[in-house]
């Protein structure tokens, strides 16, 4: 605590009183490295950090799947990003928008994180990163939710298997399973197992990769899918790709599936999914007569498998190269995506699409695109029977988004921007108390565009808002460096140094933001030459003759 303490103390910019017995301010720095809101009680002498601006640190290239906790939150994965850019957990509160970074990835106990989290029991996940570790060939990891705390369980160690790249199982008889796309004694894969009470992990099959009855399957991709009682089913990639079946009791492993190319297409990189119906659907990445991918159908009484639809180009282009899983929704209905193709040619970064097992019809539902979201993963049923997934890039930062979907209204909505920079950082100018009880204050940096943002803190709930992201509409950044007045009821009002929308000549902005409206309007743009001067330095002063005075650092005559 006493280097928390000398941090903010030698950097701080100012502090309002908020309550008589605490004092309240900003530190540029310190926290998660890029500035703290605190607290100071004068009474016991105690400094809190209230919120961590978290600068660069949110999160980029989200993995995976979303799923649903016990809590009824969302949690999951970026692969880049956080403090170390090696990804973060994450939560998202589907009914209030809210997102919470929950973890930072680092080196020693696993890097850039891959497939999705599972929850193994309440609050307790469990997942796998494909780097890192004590040999860098990947780990397998526990947040437990209920304590904010993270261990490393496993590392891969080549012998055992390497760079996982699917998610775990946890099967009916309370182990968890899974498999790494590399290592083993043929260097084409394992499947393993996972005691979660004892913590002991047993490698039951290497995969050959060679045609070798029974493990003629190499570098397995996807999550394993317990079909019947303690019978696994699985996709390979390797050569043509596999669908194989791992019996737990018997602890054998058979192909019961070779995929051939053109017919049935070839290179599953995604995961098998039950049906209503009894059947196991799911996607090749290639192969079919375009060699654009398939969607399949599996009957595991019988073995066989059908060809339901051929992913082409064409005017119309209904996407290629599929890859995730599908998912069943409330509607009967297939769902799922593609990584690339579309109509749009300008942005062919994938498509989402419908299915019907009934009919083998197929229909787009939309085109994906840079802002709407780029090269989308699989989709989860989620809260109102709507659909959720992610996108490993575009959106407004290109670092991807999260969404959902209505089938019943047909409405795609974007719910999240993941970003370097989304909450903003260097918080600078210190704290103004509203009328509203709320404390609001400005960082230099950060946001969307980097160029800063006007956020709401609550001290007495502690929930931090950002409000709203500097920038022009000619790409200039514009760092307010100064503190708010709210010079009029719920009006508050600023300066910022650089940038106005009205173009290159101007340097620097007075702003008005109410917070009763939640509305932005900049008031007086300094033009570069002339008598006003530029760049505004410092913050408004409101004069009893109720108008504001204040000072430009250049210009003049």
């Amino acid at each position: 605590m006493g280097k928390i303490f000398l941090i903010v103390c030698t950097i701080i910019l100012s502090v309002n009183s908020y309550a008589q017995n605490e004092l309240w301010g900003v530190s540029t720095y310190g926290g998660n490295q890029y500035g703290t809101i605190y607290s100071f009680a004068t009474g016991s002498n105690t400094i809190s950090s209230q919120f961590d601006f978290i600068g660069p640190h949110v999160g980029e290239g989200p993995v995976g799947d979303l799923i649903i906790a016990s809590n009824g939150k969302m949690y999951g994965l970026t692969r880049f990003g956080g403090v170390y850019g090696c990804g973060i957990i994450f939560e998202y509160e589907p009914a209030t928008g809210g997102y919470l970074k929950k973890y930072d990835f680092q080196q020693p106990t696993g890097r850039y994180p891959s497939g999705s989290l599972i929850e193994v029991a309440n609050g307790v996940f469990y997942g796998m990163t494909d780097w890192g570790g004590a040999n860098d060939l990947g780990t397998i990891f526990e947040y437990n939710l209920n304590t904010n705390s993270y261990t490393k369980k496993i590392d891969f160690n080549g012998t055992n298997g390497s760079r996982p790249h699917g998610s775990l199982l946890k099967a009916s008889n309370g182990k968890i399973y899974g498999c790494a796309y590399e290592g083993g004694n043929f260097s084409a894969g394992t499947l393993f197992e996972l005691d979660i009470a004892t913590n002991s992990f047993q490698k039951k099959i290497d995969f050959t990769g060679n045609g070798a009855s029974p493990y003629n399957a190499s570098n397995p991709l996807g999550d394993l899918l317990e079909v019947n009682s303690l019978e696994l089913y699985g996709l390979s990639y390797g050569g043509l790709g596999t669908i194989f079946k791992y019996d737990i009791n018997l602890d054998t492993c058979i192909t019961v599936f070779n995929f051939d190319g053109a017919a049935h297409g070839k290179n599953p990189s995604g995961s098998l999914m039950k049906a209503s119906n009894g059947k196991l659907y799911g996607t090749t990445s290639q192969g079919g007569l375009s060699n654009s991918g398939v969607i399949f159908e599996f009957d595991y009484f019988s073995n066989t498998c059908i060809n339901k639809f051929d992913f082409f180009t064409n005017g119309i282009n209904p996407g290629t190269n599929p890859q995730g899983h599908l998912t069943q929704a409330p509607d009967g209905n297939l769902y799922g995506t593609t990584t690339s193709g579309g109509s749009n040619a300008s942005w062919a970064v994938g498509v989402f699409f419908k299915f019907n097992i009934t009919t083998g019809a197929y229909s787009k539902i939309m085109d994906f695109n840079v802002i709407d979201g780029a090269h989308p993963s699989s989709l989860i049923n989620g809260p109102n029977n709507k659909l959720y997934g992610m996108t490993g890039s575009g959106g407004m930062s290109y670092s991807g988004v999260l969404f959902d979907y209505d089938p019943l209204a047909n409405v795609y909505s974007k719910k999240i921007d993941f970003s370097d920079v989304i909450d903003g950082e260097t918080p600078q100018g210190g704290l103004v108390r509203a009328s509203n009880g709320k404390l609001y204050g400005m960082t230099s940096t950060g946001g969307v565009h980097n160029g800063g943002t006007l956020f709401e803190f609550d001290p007495v709930t502690r929930i931090h808002a950002k409000k709203f992201d500097f920038v022009d509409s000619y790409g200039f950044i514009n760092r307010p460096n100064a503190l708010l007045i709210e010079a009029l009821p719920g009006k508050l009002y600023g300066v910022t140094p650089y940038g106005s929308s009205l173009g290159s000549g101007f340097s620097g902005t007075i702003f008005e933001y109410n917070f009763l409206t939640d509305t932005f309007i900049e008031k007086f743009a300094f033009p570069t030459t002339g008598q006003f001067g530029f760049s505004p330095s410092g913050s408004l002063f409101k004069h009893s003759n109720g108008k504001l005075y204040g000072t430009t650092y250049g210009g003049g005559t």
